[in-house]
């Protein structure tokens, strides 16, 4: 009878270390979301107090969409990555290096929002950046899985992988995004509306890859 390989051999690890892991990554992302509106509490307390709350807005209404579109994108970042997660029931180094990045990137987005609010040249730039390489990162874990199904649950079709997640479609929308913003950073978050192209071109390319 032929020994099968010992997990250790490629670094893998346990069930219950996947679970420690997801759950450090929902605290590091539950922080985020709440690290978003600090700026917009302080605002709030040095604002006087015979300020309405109609100027208020209009005096912050950059701070505040920005704010309003960091939070839906950590939540959107979030939900893919658990969507994804749903097919692995273990994991190895490259998978954790892969969401130690991530983490990086999710820490980062208070921080790139912040800027936003003040006249700092290529803010936006650095925000469309920052979201390119977490977008690129989630991509890259759903690749690992596939390529690897050691790592997935029994049964998990590869090809429902496939489909999970973020798609290649928003890295390529980003990267012209990220384009547009770096060359012409007047644009502002505006070349992020490309993302509402995702559906669309997704399927054109779907339509070419059954053509070709």
């Amino acid at each position: 009878m032929t020994a099968e390989p010992e997990p250790s051999t490629r670094g893998l690890q346990t069930t219950e270390g996947l679970r420690r892991l997801v759950a450090f990554t929902d605290a590091v992302v539950a922080i985020a979301l709440t690290l978003l509106v600090l700026p917009l509490t302080d605002l709030a307390s040095d604002s006087p107090e015979e300020r309405t709350l109609g100027s208020f807005f209009d005096d912050h209404q950059d701070i505040l969409i920005a704010f309003a579109v960091s939070f839906a994108v950590i939540w959107v970042l979030w939900r893919h990555h658990h969507q994804l997660i749903e097919y692995f029931r273990c994991y190895d180094s490259p998978l954790v290096f892969m969401h130690f990045l991530w983490l990086f990137t999710i820490v980062l987005m208070p921080f790139s929002t912040a800027l936003i609010g003040t006249s700092m040249t290529r803010a936006n730039t650095l925000y469309i950046g920052v979201l390119w390489v977490s977008v690129f990162l989630l991509g890259a874990m759903r690749y690992w899985g596939i390529h690897h199904p050691d790592l997935l649950e029994p049964g998990a079709p590869r090809r429902d992988l496939q489909v999970v997640g973020i798609d290649y479609s928003s890295i390529i929308l980003l990267s012209v995004a990220l384009l547009i913003s770096a060359v012409w950073p007047e644009t502002g978050q505006w070349p992020l509306l490309l993302l509402l192209l995702e559906r669309p071109f997704g399927q054109l390319r779907a339509r070419l890859r059954r053509t070709a």
